[in-house]
């Protein structure tokens, strides 16, 4: 079984291979980089999974165990309530999806839990729908994916699971920022978001058969559509879908004359220009400085004579605050 792919890592598992007094024992073998290591469990293994920075295994008697990569154990044996139907590494963080519906992630590196035994009855319940996919993104969040087409994250943060994609959406079908898309961006076809929401993302390019929608009414679908992108990917914690979103969603507003929105968003990215001013406001988001996306967004401005003022007033701060 290979458990990791960059670097490759290889699992071989042989249950109850040996004998000692009595109790028969698993053999778990790990390959990497061309070194590797063996260890034994007092009981079959049923699931493992890895990353580069650890690997977790699952056994029958509802232990799970915790390795780094070169096989050394980080944590005791945790004890879980019921058995595992699913596991995931990423980075330094596993997650782990039992038989009973309930979700936990740990941080190996800070032996903390980030989620613990979080249900997923509120979103299973009265969906007539069963998990069809789960993930760990590198930063310890999990995703799931439900066979109605939904996926969830649950942010802890916030302490509840919050809705990131949907593909049953009509907002997916109907908006339409084929004009808003950059000609030369790094893709982020890989990112959870990207990856939850699949093919069906390719709709809202090609939103060309929904050319007798009425205007207003597209518009306004697009924007629903573009500002559930930038939440979900905030909620992921996807710094490069993040930014992707944000770019396409400043386009879209310069392109729709939406003065509002575009000015609330520019003052939200700038902050306080004064250091006496008493605010709660962060300079990064998802380790991108706010006002370096500021930068980016400002050029956007110049496609639209109407934003000429407001993209001289914002671009006159920046300097100011860049000379302080």
């Amino acid at each position: 079984l290979q458990v990791s792919a960059e670097p490759p890592v290889f699992l071989e598992v042989e249950n109850e291979v040996s004998l000692v007094a009595g109790s028969k024992l698993s053999q778990l073998r790990c390959s990497r980089d061309g070194r590797e290591w063996n260890t034994q469990l007092p009981s079959s293994v049923v699931t493992a999974a890895g990353s580069s920075d650890v690997l977790a295994v699952a056994c029958q008697d509802r232990m799970l165990s915790l390795f780094s990569s070169c096989g050394r154990r980080l944590l005791p044996a945790i004890q879980l309530a019921t058995p595992t139907s699913a596991l995931h590494c990423s980075a330094h963080f596993v997650m782990a999806l039992t038989a009973r519906a309930t979700l936990s992630v740990w941080d190996v590196q800070k032996q903390k839990a980030l989620v613990k035994n979080e249900s997923l009855l509120s979103i299973l319940s009265g969906a007539d729908a069963t998990v069809s996919q789960s993930l760990l993104t590198q930063q310890g969040v999990p995703v799931i994916g439900l066979s109605n087409g939904k996926s969830y994250c649950f942010s802890s943060s916030l302490e509840t699971w919050t809705l990131v994609a949907d593909k049953g959406d009509s907002m997916v079908q109907c908006a339409d920022f084929r004009s808003c898309l950059p000609t030369h961006d790094a893709p982020v076809s890989s990112g959870p978001l990207a990856v939850m929401q699949g093919r069906n993302l390719n709709a809202g390019r090609l939103a060309s058969r929904l050319s007798s929608t009425p205007h207003h009414l597209q518009q306004s679908m697009t924007l629903a559509f573009l500002e559930n992108q930038l939440t979900s990917a905030l909620t992921l914690q996807s710094a490069a879908e993040y930014r992707h979103w944000l770019l396409i969603y400043a386009r879209f507003l310069v392109s729709e004359g939406s003065e509002n929105r575009l000015r609330e968003l520019c003052k939200e990215l700038l902050g306080p220009v004064h250091k006496s001013a008493a605010t709660a406001w962060e300079p990064s988001t998802l380790g991108l400085r706010k006002r370096e996306l500021l930068r980016e967004v400002l050029p956007v401005m110049v496609e639209n004579l109407r934003f000429q003022r407001l993209f001289t007033e914002y671009q006159d701060q920046l300097e100011l605050l860049r000379t302080k």
